[in-house]
């Protein structure tokens, strides 16, 4: 699934100290696993588990960690608006988050959001980690040695190579290349936009592509685009939308060309 939080929550969390060499590790469910998860310790002193999300405008807790918690939970005005729909929520405060020794304050929530997963195969979730978390501090991510290190803001030297990010308050942009083929065989890069999504399973376009866009060499289907508003009573058949298939031979990025032969990129319009 992929979850594109845009809620009407304030980012009103506050960082606490930061450790000079804090580092969690990054989990996954299964070798290859599409999101990653982190534990946090809760105001209760327990560990929970959260999948580690810089495609979430803001972070999400389960009703059950919630209630187990003792926070006041109230409803919210609006709703949360994601790429499977919109869904109303209710909101709520943690007041400390600690993760791998920092200490995060007043971490406002969307608790029991329609469409976010509570279990990961048998494991419980707890929820999910956005970047009214994630923005207080500088990251790097090191996904074959399964480690996020967390550094004070503005503290790390950048590489030579490396690629500006845009930061909108909610969503972290950045520029790419898509190197693929048209329906005659001919290689196209085509620039785009791209959202820094650490809790998508997959590259995924949404919108108009630019360029020769309509030439592309693409199938085309139904398929079912689940997220925001998806639960388990409402029949799988709701969510069914018009995609294509491109075959997508790489992605350039932060200096860096990736072979995606192995993959399609989904294109949702």
């Amino acid at each position: 699934m992929t979850f594109l939080l845009l809620p009407t929550l304030a980012l009103a969390a506050t960082l606490g100290e930061v450790p000079d060499n804090a580092a969690t590790t990054l989990l996954s469910p299964y070798e290859g696993a599409p999101q990653t998860f982190v534990q946090a310790t809760l105001p209760d002193g327990e560990r929970g588990l959260f999948l580690f999300d810089t495609g979430a405008g803001v972070s999400v807790l389960s009703a059950t960690t919630a209630e187990r918690l003792g926070l006041t939970i109230a409803a919210a005005d609006g709703s949360i608006t994601g790429l499977g729909g919109s869904a109303p929520y209710h909101e709520a405060t943690i007041p400390t988050l600690s993760l791998a020794g920092v200490t995060i304050e007043n971490v406002e929530v969307a608790v029991d959001v329609p469409g976010v997963p509570t279990h990961i195969n048998a494991l419980e979730i707890d929820g999910i980690l956005g970047n009214n978390v994630w923005s207080l501090l500088s990251l790097e991510i090191d996904y074959p040695a399964h480690e996020l290190r967390l550094h004070k803001p503005d503290t790390r030297s950048l590489p030579a190579n490396a690629t500006k990010m845009s930061f909108d308050g909610q969503h972290i942009f950045s520029m790419g290349t898509l190197k693929l083929h048209d329906n005659i065989d001919e290689v196209q890069f085509i620039d785009v936009m791209l959202q820094i999504d650490t809790g998508a399973g997959e590259l995924l376009i949404s919108g108009d592509l630019p360029s020769k866009g309509s030439e592309l060499d693409f199938s085309e289907g139904l398929e079912s685009v689940y997220g925001l508003g998806a639960a388990a009573i409402i029949p799988p058949s709701e969510f069914v939308v018009q995609t294509r298939r491109i075959a997508l031979d790489a992605v350039s990025l932060g200096g860096s060309v990736v072979d995606m032969r192995d993959h399609d990129v989904r294109w949702v319009n």
